[in-house]
Parts: structure tokens; sequence; C-alpha cells
């Protein structure tokens, strides 16, 4: 069931940052945890302004789809800085990953991490835990 269009004149939802903010938040991170490289999940917020700023900080993606990892990409982020992360990847975008450079992907069950090994033979595999 689609949910109901809103009202009319009502104002549309929005989401509003502030990118000094944003800058700020990332330098206190790795300033507080200068070993854990921050991978920001690209659905979340893709706007490509907020996506380039992480950019430029060095930021790694975390992406779930191509067209995500092609948006980052578009920014001039290196492939060693995305993981591909799709709870159920469709072989064929594993293997676009594979030759676009992405080579660091996620797994949640046995039967994606082999898919994964179908897909691509060199691909390095992080185990996701429970959340």
């Amino acid at each position: 069931m689609l949910p109901a269009p809103p009202c009319p004149g009502a104002p549309l939802p929005s989401c509003s940052y502030n990118l000094a903010t944003v800058e700020k938040l990332f330098h206190a991170w790795g300033s507080l945890m200068p070993r854990v490289h921050p991978c920001y999940a690209v659905k979340c917020n893709p706007d490509e302004g907020l996506l380039a700023v992480l950019a430029a900080l060095g930021a790694g993606f975390d992406c779930a789809s191509e067209a995500e990892m092609a948006a980052v990409m578009a920014l001039g982020v290196a492939p060693d800085r995305i993981v591909y992360a799709h709870p159920c990847k469709p072989p064929k975008q594993i293997r676009w990953a594979a030759a676009h450079g992405v080579n660091l992907t996620t797994f949640d069950t046995e039967s994606e991490l082999h898919k994964v090994r179908r897909a691509v033979i060199r691909c390095w595999r992080l185990r996701k835990l429970g959340t």
C-alpha cells in the first residue's frame, strides 16, 4: 500500500544540515578514533554536496548499488575507499563492482558469500554481524 499523498499546501519533508558541522564531526571522529576509518552509508542521504564534502575529507563509502558506487566514483573517490554493502547483491552488480576496482564487500549469509565467490574470485569479504 502506498502512503497517502501530502495534504495540499503542506510543506514537503526535508532534511537540513550544515556542511561545516559535518566537517567538524568528521575531524572529531578522526581524533577520537584514529585507527577507525569511517565509511558513510550513501543510502542514508545521497546528496551530492554532502558526498563531495565527505569525499574531500577522505571518507570511505558504504554503497548498496551500482548507482551509489558510480556516484561516489564520479566525485573522484578511489575504488579502494568503497565497500559494496548490500545484503543480497545481484551477480551483475558484483561483477560491475569488481570490474571497476571495488574489491571490498560484505556478506550476511553463507549463500551470499558463495555467490560473491562465484561472481568474483579476487575480492575481500567482510562478515557483517547482527545489529
